[in-house]
């Protein structure tokens, strides 16, 4: 036998497997690339993949998505862990997104109690002291994303003591304050240079209280400006300064009494109502400034100061009165200006969301007093100490809507 040489075998070996290799090779490129991604595909993680319709969305969102829209990818350095881009849909389902405040939010009811600083021994034993509960109604609504806000104020009070003021036909009754309503902006911040706030409004005023009806007044209309700077300081430090102008617009020139002087006058007669007045005159005209401090040494405590000083103009008087002297005061009872401060330090603690507490002392008085002399106007016989307990009413709707 005949055998062929050992060279000539080997290189049909060689041949064979060459030729096995190319075949192979060339039904491996005519498969489809499925393995092989596009460069988009790379570049993009997996969790920024569109939902295939097979993927169901989970269970806790409601209404589901009708067609799912593929998430972004995170930003570089966000820290978000390899576990987050794999999770998927999950992670939607764990996500808490946070409500936006209601349109009445800063709405609150309070209630508390007040004393005169009488009560304190040793303040003055010649004041009656005075006891008084009272519920405090504050509404406030937003607009415009918070640039517009409308806020009212008014005081239905109770006094619980024996004094002058209680031994009437009426006895403790229910008084009414006036009803404030402030309509105003949150303003314009200078963020760049400056970081000043400036805001205003205008204060409406409608008589409810006794006082005011005494004054015979109708309405009260003050605009209002207000600076503020605040200050990254432990929670917050904010500085302020406020002016605000106001117009009394009255019915009389002086206050009057519900019941003419004369007890046989007849009160149809119009010189027989003159003796409703009480001589004393009204104030048409006021203008208030001062500054305001509001200190958060923590998210939950506030400690606020306020010291206004108001200059009020007085109808004036005829010529033949104006010059007279008065006997008591030595003064010109033609003076037209009479002038008060009103001084308020208050230290308040939001312990819940929907409770807080307050503790108020407030100041409102004359600089200078029925005997002549000056008063010290941060505190004085007149001061008055309120201890309050307020209701968040947002958050109450919050949690039960």
């Amino acid at each position: 036998m005949v055998l062929s040489p050992r060279h000539v075998c080997g290189n049909h070996v060689a041949a064979i497997a060459l030729i096995a290799f190319g075949v192979s090779f060339v039904a491996q490129a005519q498969e489809p690339a499925a393995a092989s991604p596009a460069p988009e595909a790379q570049a993009t993680p997996a969790a920024a993949a569109p939902v295939e319709a097979s993927v169901q969305p989970p269970p806790t969102l409601t209404p589901p998505p009708v067609a799912p829209a593929p998430s972004a990818p995170p930003a570089p350095g966000s820290g978000v862990a390899a576990a987050t881009l794999t999770a998927g849909p999950a992670v939607i389902a764990d996500a808490k997104t946070e409500k936006p405040p209601l349109f009445f939010h800063g709405t609150a009811i309070s209630y508390g109690h007040s004393l005169t600083a009488g009560s304190i021994p040793g303040v003055d034993w010649q004041y009656q002291a005075n006891w008084t509960h009272t519920i405090t109604l504050k509404p406030e609504v937003h607009f415009l994303n918070d640039k517009i806000y409308a806020r009212g104020l008014m005081f239905i009070s109770q006094e619980l003591t024996n004094t002058y003021s209680t031994t009437t036909d009426r006895p403790h009754e229910i008084t009414f304050s006036d009803a404030y309503l402030d309509v105003g902006t949150s303003g314009y911040t200078d963020e760049r240079f400056t970081g000043l706030n400036l805001a205003g409004g205008v204060r409406f005023t409608l008589p409810g209280s006794k006082l005011s009806q005494f004054r015979t007044q109708l309405l009260n209309v003050g605009p209002g400006l207000a600076l503020t700077r605040k200050f990254k300081l432990l929670a917050g430090l904010s500085l302020s300064y406020g002016a605000r102008a106001t117009a009394h617009i009255n019915q009389y020139t002086t206050p009057r009494l519900g019941f003419n002087s004369l007890a046989d006058c007849d009160a149809r007669d119009v010189g027989c109502d003159a003796n409703r007045s009480t001589g004393k005159r009204n104030v048409f005209a006021d203008v208030s400034h001062g500054p305001s401090i509001s200190f958060q040494p923590i998210d939950t405590v506030s400690i606020d100061v306020t010291y206004l000083m108001t200059r009020g103009w007085l109808y004036p008087l005829p010529a033949d009165i104006a010059n007279q002297i008065d006997p008591v005061n030595g003064t010109n009872v033609g003076t037209n200006i009479k002038d008060t401060a009103r001084f308020v330090l208050s230290a308040s603690w939001q312990f819940t969301k929907l409770v807080g507490v307050s503790l108020t002392a407030l100041t409102i008085t004359s600089q200078l007093g029925y005997d002549g002399q000056y008063h010290f106007t941060m505190f004085n016989r007149d001061t008055t100490v309120f201890l309050d307990a307020s209701l968040d009413v947002e958050a109450l709707a919050s949690k039960i809507f």
